[in-house]
C-alpha cells in the first residue's frame, strides 16, 4: 500500500492576480533543523569585445579579463567563449587549459543551457505610428527569414494600450512572421496621439504664433518664464493670455495622457522582463519603438508655459527597466523607425509649415520637434547602453545594422563568478576590464541579486511564456469542475509530487523522516496578463515506520483558483527545499 499525504491551501486568482486566502494544513516540522540548505549563486556576464575597426575580437582567454563588482575585483569561476570568437590557435571555451588537439575533428559541443539564446521582438505600438513601423517590421521579417539561426527561440510581444503576447516562445519562424505581420493590424493609438499633438500645435500657431517659444509664455497671464503656468490658479490660460484659454487648457490633459500611457507601457515592459528573467540562458530584446519619452510633453510645455515641466519625468522608471533587464541577462537592441526625423526634424512637407513663412516660427517648430525626438531617443539609447546592446535607426542601412545583431548574438564571451551574497535584493554594479590595447567592451552595468522568492516567481512567469526547464521532480496537476462564486468561479487544483524524488532526513528525535516541498503558482488572465506568483511551503513529517512505503507513493496539495470566464494558462513549480531540485509544468484552464 502506498502512502499519500495531502496538504491544502486556498489560492485566490482575482483577474489573474494570486493571493493567499489559505487554510494551509500540513505536517509540522521537528524541533530543530536537520540540514542547512546552501544555494550556489553564479552570475554570468556577457561581454562583447570589438577591435578598433568594430569587428569582434577573437581568441581571448580567461586571463585577458578582469571583473569587478561594486568596485572590488572578483575571481572568475566560469569562462565561456562562443564558437564565433574561438581563436584558430585553439582558445578554450572553459577556464581550464586547452586539451591537446585530437587527430580527428571533434563533434560539435552542445551549447550549455545557460548559454542558449532567446530573441524577443517587442513592438511599442503606443509610440510608433503605423506608417512608420511597417517598413521596419518588413525588414525585421526578412531578418528572421534569412539571418537568424533557424533553431533560435523567438517571442513576439506588443503594447498599444495593453500588453499582448502575439506568439508563443518558439523556434517556428512561420509563427513568428505571422505575429510580426499582425502588429500592423493593431489599434493606431500612436497615430491618434500624433494627430492630437499636431492639432495642438496648429491651434497654438494660429492663436499665439508670435509669442511661441519667446520670453512671453502664451499660456501665462503675466508673461515671464511660465513658472506660474502649472495648471492651477489665475496664472493658467487667462483670457489675457496670447493663446486662447481652450488650447492652453488642452495641453495639460494631453501631457497627462502621454505620461499615463507610457507609464503603462513601462509596467508592461517590466512584467515582460521579469518573466524573461525566468527563462534559462541569454535574452536579446529587440525593441521597435519611436521612442519612450523621458520627459513627456516637454515640447508643448516649452511652447506654452516657457518650459515648465510640471515635474513629469519617466527617467526613474526607465532606469528601473534597465536594472530589471540587467538582472535577467536581457540585452536591449533598440530600433527607432523615426530615424529620418531625428536627422531632420522638419522639412517642407510638414503640414505645420503652412502656418507662417516667418523664419522665427519655423525655428520654433524645429526646436519643439527636436525636443520631442531627443526626449524619446534618450530613453532608447540609455536602455541599449546600460544593458550592453546597440541602438539602431531606420533607414536604407537598417538591414545591414540588423545583420550586426546576429554577429552580437553569436560572438561573445561569458564571465561567471560566485558573489559572496545570495538573494540580498540589492543592486550591484559590474565593470569589466580587458588587458588588450585598443579593445572596446560592452556588457550589462549591474544586476539585482533577487531574493529566492523573486527567483521562483520569475521562473513561474517564464514557464507561462513557454520557458519551462528540465524537471528533476515528477509533478502532475489536475483541475476540477468550476463552481460559480459571485461574478467569478472557483476551480479546484490538485498538485501531486512523486515522493520517490523527495529528499527526507531523520528528525531531531529520530522517530520520523522530514522534508519540505514549496509550491509556486502563477497564471495569466483571459487577456493574457500574468498574475503575481503565490508561493506556499509545506513541511513533511513521516513516521520512520512508514517512510519506505511513503517513498513509493506521492504527496498531494490542493488549492482553489478564483477565475473569471475565459481561457487561462497556469504554471506550477514544485521544489524540494532540501535537495533544491524542481519540477514544473504549465496547462490551460478554460472557465466556460
Amino acid at each position: 500500500m502506498t502512502e499519500r499525504r495531502v496538504s491544502r491551501a486556498r489560492v485566490l486568482v482575482l483577474g489573474g492576480l494570486l493571493a493567499l486566502a489559505g487554510d494551509g494544513r500540513a505536517q509540522q516540522p521537528g524541533a530543530r533543523s536537520v540540514v542547512e540548505t546552501v544555494q550556489v549563486n553564479v552570475v554570468n556576464v556577457e561581454v562583447y569585445v570589438t577591435g578598433p575597426d568594430g569587428t569582434p575580437l577573437r581568441g581571448l582567454r580567461k586571463e585577458d579579463f578582469e571583473l569587478w563588482e561594486d568596485g572590488e575585483p572578483v575571481s572568475l569561476t566560469n569562462f565561456y567563449a562562443s564558437d564565433a570568437v574561438m581563436a584558430v590557435s585553439g582558445a578554450a571555451t572553459v577556464e581550464e587549459a586547452p586539451a591537446p588537439v585530437p587527430a580527428a575533428t571533434p563533434a560539435p559541443v552542445p551549447v550549455p543551457e545557460e548559454q542558449t539564446l532567446t530573441v524577443v521582438f517587442f513592438v511599442d505600438a503606443l509610440n510608433t505610428p503605423m506608417n512608420g513601423r511597417t517598413a521596419v517590421l518588413d525588414q525585421i521579417r526578412r531578418f528572421v527569414e534569412t539571418k537568424l539561426d533557424p533553431g533560435a527561440r523567438m517571442l513576439v510581444l506588443s503594447f498599444d494600450r495593453s500588453l499582448k503576447q502575439l506568439s508563443p516562445l518558439t523556434a517556428d519562424s512561420a509563427a513568428v512572421l505571422e505575429a510580426l505581420a499582425s502588429v500592423g493590424r493593431e489599434a493606431p493609438t500612436a497615430s491618434a496621439l500624433q494627430t492630437e499633438r499636431k492639432d495642438l500645435l496648429r491651434r497654438l500657431f494660429s492663436e499665439a504664433g508670435g509669442s511661441l517659444g519667446g520670453t512671453v509664455s502664451p499660456c501665462s497671464e503675466s508673461g515671464g518664464n511660465g513658472s506660474q503656468g502649472g495648471g492651477t490658479g489665475t496664472g493658467f490660460a487667462s483670457n489675457e493670455s496670447p493663446a486662447g484659454p481652450e488650447v492652453c487648457f488642452a495641453v495639460k490633459p494631453y501631457v497627462e495622457q502621454l505620461v499615463a500611457l507610457n507609464r503603462a507601457l513601462l509596467r508592461g515592459l517590466g512584467r515582460t522582463l521579469d518573466a524573461l528573467s525566468g527563462v534559462a540562458g541569454r535574452k536579446a530584446l529587440v525593441l521597435v519603438s519611436g521612442g519612450i519619452p523621458a520627459r513627456p510633453g516637454d515640447d508643448l510645455l516649452y511652447l506654452t508655459f516657457g518650459g515648465a515641466s510640471l515635474g513629469w519625468t519617466l527617467s526613474p522608471e526607465l532606469d528601473e527597466i534597465a536594472e530589471r533587464a540587467n538582472s535577467g541577462r536581457i540585452t536591449f537592441y533598440t530600433v527607432n523607425p523615426r530615424g529620418d526625423e531625428l536627422a531632420s526634424p522638419i522639412d517642407a512637407s510638414d503640414e505645420l509649415t503652412v502656418f507662417s513663412a516667418d523664419p522665427g516660427l519655423q525655428q520654433t517648430l524645429r526646436l519643439a520637434n527636436q525636443m520631442d525626438l531627443s526626449s524619446r531617443q534618450e530613453g532608447l539609447t540609455d536602455l541599449a547602453a546600460s544593458t550592453g546592446g546597440r541602438t539602431l535607426m531606420a533607414g536604407p542601412g537598417l538591414g545591414n545594422a540588423l545583420a550586426q545583431l546576429v554577429e552580437d548574438f553569436g560572438a561573445y564571451y561569458s564571465l561567471g563568478f560566485s558573489p559572496s551574497h545570495f538573494g540580498d535584493g540589492r543592486y550591484h554594479d559590474l565593470k569589466v576590464r580587458l588587458r588588450v590595447r585598443g579593445a572596446r567592451v560592452r556588457h550589462r552595468e549591474g544586476y539585482i541579486d533577487r531574493t529566492d522568492a523573486q527567483r521562483l516567481a520569475a521562473r513561474s512567469h517564464g514557464a507561462l511564456l513557454g520557458g519551462t526547464r528540465a524537471s528533476a521532480l515528477q509533478v502532475k496537476a489536475t483541475t476540477g469542475a468550476a463552481v460559480k462564486k459571485g461574478s467569478k468561479y472557483l476551480v479546484p487544483l490538485t498538485v501531486t509530487v512523486a515522493a520517490t524524488d523527495l529528499l527526507l532526513l531523520p528528525s531531531a528525535d529520530g522517530t520520523a523522516q522530514e522534508g519540505k516541498v514549496q509550491v509556486t503558482i502563477s497564471a495569466t488572465d483571459r487577456d493574457g496578463q500574468p498574475s503575481d506568483a503565490h508561493t506556499e511551503g509545506f513541511p513533511i513529517r513521516v513516521p520512520s515506520a512508514v517512510a519506505e512505503a511513503f517513498k513509493r507513493g506521492e504527496t498531494t496539495y490542493t488549492f482553489e483558483l478564483l477565475m473569471r470566464k475565459g481561457s487561462h494558462k497556469v504554471a506550477v513549480i514544485a521544489r524540494d527545499e532540501l535537495a533544491l531540485v524542481e519540477g514544473s509544468l504549465t496547462f490551460e484552464v478554460t472557465v466556460p
